[in-house]
Parts: C-alpha cells; sequence; structure tokens
C-alpha cells in the first residue's frame, strides 16, 4: 500500500500510480476524486504538492474578495425558498431592506470564513508535508 500525496489516504497503486479515491457515490452518480489521484505515490513523490497549494492559494483570494465585498454589502447574500414538497428550494437574493437579510448575511459570513480558515489549514498541512519529505533508496520516507 502506498500514501497519496495530497490526502494521505493509503491507497492501492497498481501500475506505479495511485488509484481513484476520495469519491463518493451518491444517487448513482460519482462526484470527483482527489486531486492526489493517477499521481505517484507519496513514498515516491511530492510532485503535485506545490500545484495543489497553488490552487489553494487562488481559492483564498477568492472567498477573501468576496468576504469583503459580502461585509461592504457589495455581494449578493442568498437564502434557499422552499418551492413546495417535491419541488425542492431555490435560490432567491435578498436586499437589504428585507427583514432576514442580516441575520443570512451574518451566517453566510461565518461560513465563508470557516472555510477560508479551513483552506489555510490545509495549506498550511501541504507545505509541511511538502517540506519534510525525504525519498529513501528503499522508495520509502
Amino acid at each position: 500500500m502506498s500514501h497519496c500525496q495530497l490526502c494521505a489516504r493509503e491507497i492501492k497503486s497498481k501500475l506505479g500510480k495511485i488509484a481513484h479515491h476520495g469519491y463518493t457515490r451518491k444517487q448513482g452518480w460519482q462526484s470527483k476524486s482527489c486531486n492526489g489521484a493517477r499521481g505517484l505515490p507519496y513514498e515516491q513523490s511530492r510532485d503535485l504538492i506545490p500545484a495543489e497549494i497553488q490552487r489553494i492559494l487562488q481559492w483564498i483570494g477568492f472567498q477573501e474578495v468576496k468576504i469583503k465585498m459580502m461585509e461592504e454589502d457589495k455581494a449578493p447574500v442568498y437564502h434557499k425558498k422552499y418551492l413546495g414538497f417535491n419541488k425542492g428550494f431555490k435560490d432567491e437574493v435578498l436586499k437589504p431592506s428585507d427583514a432576514y437579510y442580516k441575520m443570512y448575511k451574518e451566517s453566510s459570513l461565518n461560513m465563508l470564513k470557516s472555510e477560508l480558515k479551513s483552506a489555510n489549514m490545509q495549506k498550511d498541512w501541504l507545505q509541511e508535508r511538502y517540506n519534510k519529505w525525504r525519498l529513501m533508496s528503499n522508495g520509502n520516507i
């Protein structure tokens, strides 16, 4: 067994590449695999980590802009409007004059800030993983 460079899960690596993993199956649909799938195992390489850190940094930048715009009331605030039994929900944009605008804005900001904190932790963990990597002569770390 080998380990994925990006999520550190123990994964089979037939033919020298990490197998697809990290996905879920819901109602017959399969979500996206971990970005480390089909890459070399961490025991052999750390080459996927820099691109993943850059992807996270880009996402962090977008989120920081979104938070700033929302704090300044320059970004839309949404809530899910219930459409009825078996009809689901649809996103509805709230106006600052709407009764629940402030509550939904605060909730959205809290969620965005929490996601931002998680992304920064993931970025830091990947950077530490990259820095500590050492290839051993037998392919183990």
